[in-house]
């Protein structure tokens, strides 16, 4: 939880506030939607989600990019949101 209070996102003003947010998703529609994902590496031009591990050793962990074609289909696996942190 450090790491993530940590990030600073450079394209976003220090003065802004924040809140971390925790996504619980439908496991099964979730891997469904996982099962095309690629590689952030070498992924420009390709319309899926993309899938990072830059700076997290947890090997169950990951970071995604979800692209905006595909966010009606994420925002549909939400089954509860909980803030996290401070």
């Amino acid at each position: 939880m450090d790491k993530v209070i940590a990030f600073q996102n450079e394209g976003v003003s220090l003065a802004t506030s924040e809140s971390v947010l925790e996504f619980v998703l439908d496991k099964s529609r979730y891997q469904e939607l996982m099962s095309n994902a690629v590689n952030q590496l070498g992924s420009k031009g390709i319309d899926a989600v993309k899938i990072n591990f830059e700076g997290i050793s947890d090997p169950l962990l990951r970071n995604i990019g979800v692209p905006s074609s595909k966010l009606d289909a994420f925002n549909d696996l939400i089954v509860q949101i909980n803030k996290v942190g401070p």
